[in-house]
């Protein structure tokens, strides 16, 4: 309750920093927020920032500020031409000036807004192959010791292609040895920082309860045990981490999971004709699994408890389960075909 209520009072003062910064600052604090994982806290805020700026580039902006607001863009699902990078390249239109080499900021920019580049998108191409190797020149030699961490990261592993928890611990870090940085801004990341992992913890126990009552590794021995590593990556799918995607979370886990167990049971246990009768068998949903083999009945059984449970879930949180039928139906058939393959058959066409 004692974070609940700094992190409210954090909120408001941010929602009116955000209300109240100038173009440029805005879309800076916007990528910060995001960067360090309290925009879930801002999002129809941000989303109106936004939809008033997609059309507001300025004759004068600088390759930061055109490239941040590009890639933000882009992030929020706008349609924004690639084409307004050209003001960046030479007169010939054939490579980007030499004179933006030495703007690290904006190189840095360029580059991570390259990653959002769509099929065709030379010129976004291009930007990655010019500002790579001039990043990775000059950044360790950076006078500034926090831009030179980004650069290094960027490098390793770029924005777009980042987890995003992992993403918001790193940059939590470097916001903290930023000169000048919003102290109000660093306490309200640290806070949620804790207050989401604090939910995880709850819903990963409340996992965990279920996987050990289910007792499925046990009872089928030959299969992984992977429940942690599936609810990671739940939480490293898009925008899952946050809090408000609880029940996506939980059921994704849970299905997954499973899955994992009826994988390795499609790739190292049964045989073609045991997988034949139990996939004919999950077709049909029954329940009684009459000729099928014992570790693949007790698989059944965890399968339907837990697609009657997400069931009863998603209609109680939404008035409708969707996709039920779809599930049922392709639940293992995507198996099969892999399986088939290796014995030279060809199975399970009817998806």
């Amino acid at each position: 309750n004692g974070w609940n209520e700094q992190i409210e009072v954090l909120k408001s003062n941010i929602a009116s920093t955000l209300s109240s910064a100038a173009d440029n600052k805005t879309l800076d604090l916007i990528d910060l927020i995001e960067r360090i994982g309290i925009d879930y806290h801002f999002e129809e805020e941000i989303e109106q920032i936004l939809g008033q700026d997609s059309n507001n580039y300025k004759d004068n902006d600088n390759l930061h500020t055109v490239a941040l607001r590009f890639r933000l863009l882009r992030q929020h699902g706008c349609n924004v031409s690639s084409d307004i990078f050209k003001r960046f390249k030479s007169d010939e239109g054939d490579e980007f000036k030499q004179e933006i080499v030495s703007d690290l900021e904006g190189l840095l920019s360029l580059y991570e807004a390259a990653y959002l580049r769509t099929q065709g998108e030379s010129i976004l191409d291009e930007a990655v192959d010019f500002t790579k190797p001039h990043l990775a020149a000059a950044g360790a030699g950076a006078e500034d010791s926090t831009l030179a961490e980004r650069i290094a990261h960027a490098l390793k592993w770029p924005h777009r292609k980042g987890m995003k928890r992992v993403e918001h611990l790193f940059f939590i870090s470097i916001y903290g040895k930023t000169q000048g940085h919003d102290e109000a801004v660093l306490k309200l990341a640290k806070l949620s920082f804790n207050v989401v992992q604090h939910l995880y913890q709850k819903e990963l126990g409340v996992l965990t309860k279920w996987w050990i009552e289910l007792d499925l590794p046990k009872r089928t021995s030959y299969a992984r045990d992977r429940l942690v590593e599936v609810y990671f990556w739940a939480i490293g799918m898009g925008c899952l981490w946050k809090p408000k995607y609880s029940l996506a979370r939980y059921c994704f886990t849970r299905v997954t999971t499973i899955g994992s167990v009826y994988d390795d049971t499609y790739d190292a246990y049964g045989t073609i004709e045991e997988l034949e009768d139990f996939t004919a068998a999950i077709h049909r949903w029954d329940t009684s699994m009459q000729g099928i083999e014992p570790k693949m009945k007790i698989i059944f059984e965890a399968i339907t408890s837990s697609y009657d449970a997400i069931h009863e879930m998603t209609t109680e949180e939404f008035g409708i389960s969707y996709c039920w039928d779809y599930g049922k139906s392709a639940i293992c058939c995507k198996f099969i075909p892999r399986r088939s393959a290796m014995a030279g058959q060809r199975l399970c066409t009817d998806l």
